[in-house]
């Protein structure tokens, strides 16, 4: 009987270690939507970045032991899907049934203006599949994004339900609390008119929709935005990589230092330094498109 060279064996096992990789990155988006349908809401968010850490090592992986392949190509686009695209907007959902006072009403007994509404959530997976869809026929997106890439968009979807939960932990979010009973607890928490502002915020409906709107609106707009493919380590050939990354860390460390010591006039940003990232990124962008070619 003939046997088969030892490398072809081990050719065959390498080409499936990124696809591994890629399908954890499946897994974790899986498992997130089954995390909010279960009332796991930042459980869900640790999902994505968790499957953002697996879709960053398998092309790198991939790369790096010349394991690159269209299965994997493919793989690596529907997986980005579910994790980066219907998980976020599952969240959004989430969020949306919240800020209508709905989020504990069962499907049967909510109108039909308020599914409509909830909805809006799923533009974030139309325009991802859209975005992944372009993305992997444009040859042009080597050294920079041609919109907002879809991992991206799902980190900053993430931020809403870490904020909440983690910067707001004390209050139950889920449950619409307005008026004097939403004063005190304010008062009694300490929170000052930025924390308000922001809490209540992204508890409108119209904030949200606006919102989503803007994600789903950059993911497939046809402007250059920074990515992370450094040209070896130069400032030169990197300046606006590593202005952004400047810019990023110094605003996470503004953004917690109160949990260190208190710094009077800095706002107490904490998560939600992941939204200001997210301008952040849009003008450190706008001012070096001509830079990126």
């Amino acid at each position: 009987m003939q046997k088969f060279p030892n490398t072809l064996t081990f050719a065959a096992m390498r080409s499936w270690i990124p696809n591994v990789l890629t399908l954890f990155n499946l897994l974790c988006g899986v498992i997130g939507i089954y995390l909010v349908f279960n009332d796991q809401l930042a459980l869900a968010a640790a999902m994505i970045y968790l499957g953002a850490f697996f879709a960053f090592f398998d092309g790198l992986i991939a790369r790096a032991i010349g394991a690159q392949s269209a299965v994997g190509k493919e793989l690596d686009s529907l997986s980005d899907l579910v994790t980066f695209g219907v998980l976020p907007g599952f969240i959004v959902f989430a969020f949306l049934k919240i800020s209508l006072g709905h989020y504990f009403t069962s499907h049967d007994d909510m109108s039909l203006n308020v599914l409509a509404i909830c909805s809006l959530a799923f533009l974030i997976p139309l325009s991802a599949s859209l975005r992944l869809a372009r993305f992997n026929v444009d040859e042009d997106q080597t050294t920079y994004f041609k919109g907002l890439p879809t991992p991206a968009a799902a980190i900053f979807v993430s931020s809403l339900p870490l904020m909440y939960e983690l910067q707001f932990s004390p209050m139950n979010y889920r449950a619409k609390i307005t008026g004097e009973v939403f004063d005190v607890t304010a008062k009694t928490l300490y929170w000052d008119a930025f924390d308000i502002s922001i809490y209540q915020a992204f508890q409108t409906p119209l904030v949200l929709v606006l919102f989503t709107v803007l994600l789903v609106t950059l993911m497939n707009a046809p402007v250059r935005l920074i990515a992370f493919k450094f040209k070896g380590l130069s400032w030169g050939n990197n300046e606006e990589r590593y202005v952004l990354i400047i810019a990023i860390v110094c605003t996470l460390i503004l953004a917690f230092i109160h949990n260190i010591f208190w710094v009077k006039f800095i706002p107490f940003l904490e998560w939600f330094s992941l939204i200001v990232i997210l301008a952040e990124y849009l003008l450190i962008s706008l001012i070096y498109r001509k830079k990126m070619h």
